[in-house]
């Protein structure tokens, strides 16, 4: 449909203008529909007059009937200013409601997902403390296993040492024997005898030793192992959940679960 270019230049019908820019069809137009007198009016088409049929005029009646059946109550009792208040009121009341509605349910929205969010956080913060103390327990027994080997390695000493002096002892008395006399041979080789079945006991003393440090030292070195081994998984957990932002709560248990068991 072509459009006269006057409407196209003109502003639209029913727009508001300057109450002393308004004709009087405008004016008394502004009134029929609430308008406050002397503020603004509704710009109506320059073709537009008055109807000189009152009350039998069908446009008239039209405007009451969609009024009526917008407001879903007779307003027969009322002039059309005091219905269009009417029906602004209640509007402007069900759009506020509506609002208030949106947003209502946009705070419990974000309550939930908050509720979720702590529920996630406190779950990861207890694997992150059984973590820490499988951590702590594991470093508890290294701490103990190192003060073990210290007095292995201590005892060891002392045996080492015990063997070293009985070792000069035996070869000074090999020395004496050369020198002795014949009559004192005897003697010197009985003394020498002891000496060597006490070397022999020291020497089994000494080897049953060594063999305990050595299955210490191969539990310690087990448990450094294992230590070195969950640190490392601790690591990589710590990097994953760097990565991927937040993971599952139960991803989060499922892997710690593992952790322990291994």
């Amino acid at each position: 449909r072509e459009v006269p270019l006057e409407d196209e230049v003109h502003p639209p019908p029913l727009t508001e203008l300057p109450w002393h820019l308004a004709t009087p069809l405008e004016r008394q137009f502004a009134k029929a529909v609430g308008m406050p007198e002397g503020s603004a009016a509704l710009r109506l088409p320059s073709e537009v007059e008055a109807c000189k049929l009152g009350g039998r005029c069908c446009w008239r009646w039209l405007a009451r009937a969609a009024m009526e059946r917008s407001f879903d109550s007779p307003v027969s009792h009322l002039g059309l200013g005091d219905a269009v208040r009417e029906v602004r009121r209640d509007v402007k009341y069900m759009r506020d409601n509506f609002n208030a509605g949106k947003e209502l349910t946009s705070v419990r929205l974000q309550a939930q997902k908050d509720a979720e969010r702590l529920t996630a956080a406190s779950n990861r913060l207890q694997v992150l403390e059984t973590e820490v103390r499988e951590l702590r327990e594991t470093e508890d027994r290294y701490a103990k296993l190192i003060l073990e080997k210290e007095e292995l390695q201590a005892d060891n000493e002392r045996h080492m040492a015990t063997k070293r002096g009985l070792e000069k002892v035996v070869a000074c008395l090999q020395s004496q024997q050369r020198s002795l006399i014949e009559g004192d041979l005897a003697t010197a080789k009985c003394r020498a005898e002891e000496a060597e079945a006490k070397l022999a006991r020291i020497e089994l003393e000494r080897e049953q030793f060594t063999r305990q440090l050595a299955s210490d030292v191969q539990e310690m070195d087990l448990q450094k192992a294992t230590i070195a081994r969950l640190h490392k998984q601790a690591e990589a957990r710590r990097v994953r959940r760097k990565s991927n932002g937040r993971s599952p709560a139960s991803r989060r248990a499922m892997t710690a679960t593992g952790v322990r068991r291994r």
